[in-house]
């Protein structure tokens, strides 16, 4: 495993390989470390996505609204939106729409196939 990241974002999982293998391939993440119970994966030069087993209390506690009004939401750039869109689909994740439109990128929330809410960002093509 590469050193400590010096920032990145923690997920607990039910299915700790789907959940990395969802972002592996929607948003191009590269893997550093792989245990049964625990997975990083890489974006950029310095940043971690750490993907570990969750606790019962946490998944069992939990109710099945997906949080897309969360105060904090991950976000992932792509560079091709109707790949990352194909591979959301087949991997049992799902793409809210309307898209939101900035005069940099467009952005739309995802939730990944374990129903985590975030954005995915992308530039649309001249």
């Amino acid at each position: 495993m590469s050193g400590p990241a010096k920032q990145g974002a923690f997920i607990f999982a039910e299915d700790v390989k789907a959940l990395a293998n969802f972002y592996q391939q929607v948003c191009a993440l590269t893997m550093v470390h792989q245990r049964d119970d625990l997975v990083v994966l890489k974006t950029g030069r310095d940043t971690q996505l750490v993907i570990s087993q969750s606790p019962t209390s946490i998944h069992s506690a939990s109710n099945s609204t997906l949080a897309r009004d969360s105060a904090i939401k991950l976000f992932f750039s792509v560079d091709d939106y109707q790949s990352a869109k194909q591979q959301i689909d087949t991997l049992n994740g799902h793409v809210f729409e309307p898209v939101i439109r900035s005069p940099f990128f467009n952005v739309v929330d995802v939730a990944d196939c374990e129903g985590n809410v975030f954005h995915l960002r992308y530039v649309e093509p001249i």
